[in-house]
């Protein structure tokens, strides 16, 4: 077999496959030197056979160039193991390029996390001030300003930050607060209605709003005013500090901050008058795993043996190490981590095989951590409050031409950046009328209406509508 090339922090090297005849010559390149080195290949025309993990565009080099072949035809004969992880979880529908075909086999550890940033509030500080959690924006200001006035940490200092946050973040940042208002904003700024319509965020009821009452908290020193440009390590430091009240992240253990434990717990999304909450839903897609090039001549013993590395155990040896030293099979019949030795990547040195486990065939091979079983519960507990299309959607499953996305990549980059500064300027300074006519006029002359009708269009093919 021709060269393999893998991403990995390390130099080339050559080895021999047990199940195959033959060489197999691997270039491997380092994670800083991918994006170069996989378009001079690309561009000079001398393809290795199979490309390993890293990061490909198989819209552009499969569908639209053809360098990367079609696997739709090959997976049910020559990827037994493969194919049937892939009747779980609807996983195949993020799989498709443009044309309809799948150019790549996955990569995923799937953990059933459907949903993003969940909100934590002290349990210890409202139980010092006698106060029930907040089901309301109404009762969250109150209890905010409690927490703010009231010495709940019990050291004679006003020294509480009853809401610490960061700016837009996909899991620490103020867009969660639209949700109170039912907009389930994100960093894209658009969302999927009840009605397959792709929305504009800032152009829904209750928009402003959310903006108007963060305001309120940054006027009222009820938020950290430094949440508008602090990055994540010094977020994460004053969470550090114990005199957080709220604040909202990925799960509450194993995040860099265990002091918070005992203090916090989590609570649900609290409503505005007239609304009802939604938060942003999160789909768990399959990275790029691996694909076979036009120059491969050995395309059926690549795939059985890409398909060797999907079988179970194995898979759980690549990722974990030794069977019965540190991980083994219970009397459930699940795997389950025994001890993880510091030195593993020693122990599998590749550590960048296959792995390919999507959230239900997971739950039911692999006892998770402690920490995967908490952030299962929080996204069971959100469920109701999820909207129901995710977000993911657009950019995961849209069909667009190249134009088509450089279109959109340079509209959202200017539309990212106006709606960021006003966003600023509003929530520290307050919004007028005037100034809010301006924002949404601008919104229009930044193509806000074409970014959404790229969008539109592309969910529109994907629905074959």
């Amino acid at each position: 077999m021709k060269e393999v090339i893998n991403m990995k922090k390390s130099k080339k090297i050559i080895t021999r496959h047990k199940n195959l005849k033959g060489v197999i010559k691997w270039e491997v390149v380092g994670q800083a030197d991918w994006n170069q080195k996989l378009n001079l290949m690309f561009a000079s025309g001398d393809y290795t056979d199979m490309i390993l993990r890293g990061d490909v565009d198989c819209d552009e080099y499969g569908a639209n160039k053809g360098i990367l072949i079609s696997l739709n035809d090959y997976f049910e004969t020559y990827m037994p193991n493969y194919s049937a992880l892939l009747k779980y979880d609807n996983i195949t529908e993020a799989m498709p390029s443009t044309d309809g075909k799948i150019y790549y086999t996955g990569y995923m550890m799937g953990a059933g996390a459907i949903s993003s940033g969940h909100y934590f509030i002290n349990r210890t500080w409202l139980d010092a001030l006698d106060l029930d959690v907040p089901t309301t924006i109404d009762e969250l200001t109150d209890v905010f300003r409690a927490f703010k006035t009231k010495d709940p940490n019990g050291n004679g200092e006003n020294d509480e930050i009853p809401y610490e946050s960061m700016m837009l973040q996909t899991v620490r940042g103020l867009n969660y607060c639209f949700s109170f208002w039912g907009i389930p904003e994100n960093t894209l700024f658009v969302f999927v209605d009840d009605n397959n319509k792709v929305q504009f965020t800032p152009y829904q009821k209750g928009y402003r709003e959310c903006i108007e009452w963060l305001n309120t908290l940054y006027r009222e020193g009820l938020i950290d005013p430094e949440c508008i440009s602090q990055d994540n390590t010094v977020y994460t430091a004053k969470l550090n500090t114990e005199k957080c009240g709220f604040f909202t992240n990925w799960r509450l253990t194993k995040n860099g901050y265990e002091v918070l434990e005992d203090d916090f717990e989590c609570m649900l999304p609290v409503s505005a008058e007239g609304y009802t909450p939604v938060m942003p839903r999160v789909l768990e897609l399959g990275g790029f795993g691996a694909a076979l090039t036009s120059t491969n001549k050995h395309i059926k013993e690549s795939l059985r043996w890409l398909d060797a590395q999907y079988e179970t155990e194995t898979m759980f040896r690549e990722r974990f190490g030794v069977l019965d030293e540190h991980f083994k099979l219970n009397a459930d019949g699940k795997y389950e981590v025994i001890v993880t030795p510091e030195n593993l990547k020693q122990l599998v040195p590749s550590n960048e095989g296959q792995f390919f486990a999507p959230p239900t065939w997971y739950r039911n091979h692999y006892v998770f951590a402690s920490h995967h079983e908490e952030k299962a519960k929080y996204c069971d507990w959100y469920e109701p409050y999820l909207e129901k299309t995710s977000y993911n959607y657009l950019t995961s499953l849209s069909k667009m031409t190249t134009d088509e996305k450089d279109t959109l990549t340079k509209v959202q980059t200017e539309l990212s950046k106006f709606i960021e500064e006003k966003l600023t300027a509003f929530i520290t300074h307050g919004v007028t009328d005037d100034q809010w006519n301006n924002f949404i006029k601008t919104l229009g002359d930044l193509k806000a209406e074409e970014y959404v009708n790229l969008y539109q269009n592309a969910l529109n093919k994907y629905l074959g509508i």
